[in-house]
């Protein structure tokens, strides 16, 4: 598979993925914003506020070589209300875009990352960033059934709820 084919085979699951996410803070009712299952789990809106800092970090191991999650805080520096979040998102994901396009013009094949002392290439990282957002998925699920309030239409077919 060409570098191409793998920068566009990721931006489609990225894509498909990133929707999910937009649809199910969409369908957060207001009251449940600030639900958590357990004190000891940030509410769901600090939920996202995660996604957004951790994306920067993947986003910086594009750029750099090397994932340090000691910065998540700095790459997201904004409220918490339900707009600023959805902005943070939307900001990121113009980001991506722009190092996504970049890795496509240069070559993908050649892309090598430390992460945690192992070394990815292209593929194996893309789907940690991947992985990552997935697993957010699942524990909103369980957030909106103790919050009392469905999960998106769209997330039935595609998570089997």
């Amino acid at each position: 598979m060409s570098a191409a084919a793998r920068v566009d085979a990721f931006r489609h699951e990225w894509s498909h993925l990133r929707a999910l996410t937009y649809e199910f803070i969409g369908a957060v009712p207001d009251t449940g914003w600030e639900i958590s299952p357990h004190e000891r789990f940030a509410p769901f809106n600090k939920q996202v506020r995660h996604l957004i800092g951790v994306q920067g970090v993947y986003h910086a191991g594009f750029r750099s070589g090397s994932a340090d999650f000691a910065q998540k805080h700095a790459h997201y520096t904004g409220g918490l209300s339900r707009p600023e979040l959805l902005e943070g998102l939307r900001n990121k994901d113009a980001e991506l875009e722009q190092i996504l396009a970049h890795l496509s013009e240069d070559d993908a094949a050649g892309f090598a990352i430390d992460f945690f002392g192992n070394r990815m290439d292209f593929v194996r990282y893309s789907y940690v960033m991947v992985q990552h957002e997935a697993i957010h998925h699942g524990q909103w699920s369980l957030y909106a059934a103790l919050g009392g309030f469905e999960t998106p239409g769209s997330w039935k077919l595609n998570w089997g709820l």
